[in-house]
């Protein structure tokens, strides 16, 4: 499942009274840097999301397929674009006590440790998705490229989303981070233009963006 940061903080409507007939949109997040940097879609979106949200207090589905049904939107939202904001993070600990609109078992989140938005590094030991391993392998491959010093909440969910989704074994992730060690481009060795003072080195946040690994994969920063 997904939650929304926050979410008892700034909703205030009695649990024993019900499902909400509304949700509370505070006049401070018109000051949030996150919030004026997104694009007209994406605060629809994350409003139609904080809407999903008040079924079942601050959780929702973790399937841009099954939000893109529930909302009515025109695409799948970008939830690493949203987690990466600070706005929602995936929550293991949340098991839905009924099938929420018919969402089917498979879309629920299976990992079994809770991480926490506030903490600053990840233990990797009981996660169903080899996190530190995924790191190391990069490290070794792509020798060239900033090293990751912390392995923070918010890095290890996405790295967790490209697992179910793009990149679904250690495998696959050996192949990718071989093509990403192979382009001059993402490992700063094309001489800086424009405004750039230093070549361009991708890092792991870079590299483990969605629409980044597609990239990558369809060979677009091949030399």
């Amino acid at each position: 499942m997904i939650k929304i940061n926050n979410w008892s903080k700034w909703q205030s409507y009695r649990a024993d009274r019900g499902q909400p007939p509304w949700i509370k949109i505070h006049r401070e997040v018109m000051r949030k840097v996150e919030w004026v940097g997104m694009n007209d879609a994406q605060r629809g979106q994350l409003v139609a999301m904080w809407l999903l949200a008040a079924d079942r207090d601050g959780v929702i589905p973790a399937s841009p397929s099954i939000i893109q049904k529930l909302c009515f939107m025109d695409s799948e939202p970008d939830i690493d674009f949203f987690i990466e904001q600070g706005f929602i993070s995936y929550d293991a600990s949340v098991t839905p006590e009924r099938r929420q609109h018919g969402q089917p078992e498979t879309e629920t989140e299976t990992d079994t440790d809770k991480t926490s938005c506030e903490s600053t590094d990840v233990d990797s030991r009981s996660e169903s998705v080899p996190v530190k391993k995924i790191i190391n392998l990069y490290h070794e491959t792509c020798s060239q490229n900033p090293r990751v010093i912390k392995v923070t909440p918010a890095r290890a969910q996405i790295i967790k989303s490209r697992w179910r989704n793009e990149l679904t074994s250690l495998k696959d992730w050996g192949l990718y981070f071989n093509a990403v060690s192979q382009s001059s481009f993402l490992t700063g060795r094309v001489p800086p233009n424009g405004n750039r003072s230093k070549p361009f080195v991708a890092d792991i946040d870079f590299l483990t963006k969605q629409g980044n690994v597609v990239k990558v994969m369809e060979g677009k920063y091949d030399d």
